[in-house]
């Protein structure tokens, strides 16, 4: 769970998930830039580190979603700690590339160096260990904030109708009992009143999608709750309601109570 949460939010390319990744690298690439600048003799001053680490941010945000959708496909089975230790030293491979790149243009060329083996190597391993950093750091905050939106969504799943029970004032409750047509209004009855809505009894009846309740004439929905009996009368048929509401029904809707054994 823990890994599909990560390839979610790393591979992601959803407008909305892309601008929190970006979001929280430049968040980060910031506070890092404070706390653990690359210049620790002092030779380049702020706003150079500072341009430094907002390179890095720039490199990743390029360089993560492209990097998530190669490599995790390939890593299914693998622990999350494995793969993520694997995803980061890869998306130091251009942060690696960017720090050289720094150092030549804005060290070197003042005070040109003869690199070493030592050289490399630390860059290898400091450009690995602090997007570790990053990618970790950032990975915590991801974890957190999707499994707190995926409990949320969980424990708070839409209830059948719900789009049309927002439309009622609280003071309504849900307890609906039927909807009324008159000219372009709904007259929604609840076992707490009844109120007038601007809308189309084709539009509410989908809105109430799933909720037990039939559309039983052209002009009338009621709610499977609320019905105490259905009567004949001659030909005609009649749902009495449990708020002793009489409602016609429609001989083309007979057949659909009989198949939820109303009749």
């Amino acid at each position: 769970m823990v890994l599909k949460l990560l390839v979610d939010f790393w591979s992601t390319q959803d407008g909305k998930g892309r601008a929190h990744k970006c979001g929280l690298l430049l968040l980060t690439a910031t506070i890092l830039a404070f706390l653990l600048p690359y210049d620790s003799n002092g030779e380049l001053d702020f706003v150079l580190g500072a341009g430094e680490w907002l390179g890095h941010a720039l490199i990743l945000m390029a360089s993560s979603g492209i990097t998530a959708r190669w490599l995790f496909p390939r890593l299914t089975n693998t622990n999350t700690l494995i793969a993520m230790t694997l995803y980061s030293a890869i998306n130091a491979v251009p942060v690696l590339l960017l720090s050289i790149v720094f150092d030549y243009i804005l060290v070197s060329y003042n005070t040109p160096l003869s690199y070493g083996a030592d050289i490399y190597l630390w860059w290898i391993a400091e450009s690995f260990v602090l997007t570790l950093l990053v990618i970790g750091s950032i990975s915590i905050v991801a974890i957190k904030f999707e499994f707190s939106e995926y409990e949320t969504k969980a424990t708070t799943s839409p209830q059948p109708g719900q789009k049309f029970l927002n439309r009622l004032s609280p003071e309504m409750g849900a307890d609906l009992i039927c909807l009324e047509m008159e000219d372009h209004y709904l007259r929604v009855h609840t076992a707490k009143g009844s109120i007038l809505v601007h809308m189309r009894m084709t539009d509410a009846v989908n809105e109430l999608e799933n909720f037990p309740g039939f559309q039983v004439h052209r002009s009338w929905w009621i709610s499977a709750d609320a019905i105490e009996t259905i009567s004949k009368q001659n030909r005609d048929y009649k749902a009495q309601l449990k708020n002793g509401m009489m409602i016609p029904i429609s001989r083309s809707r007979v057949d659909t109570l009989k198949e939820k054994g109303f009749l």
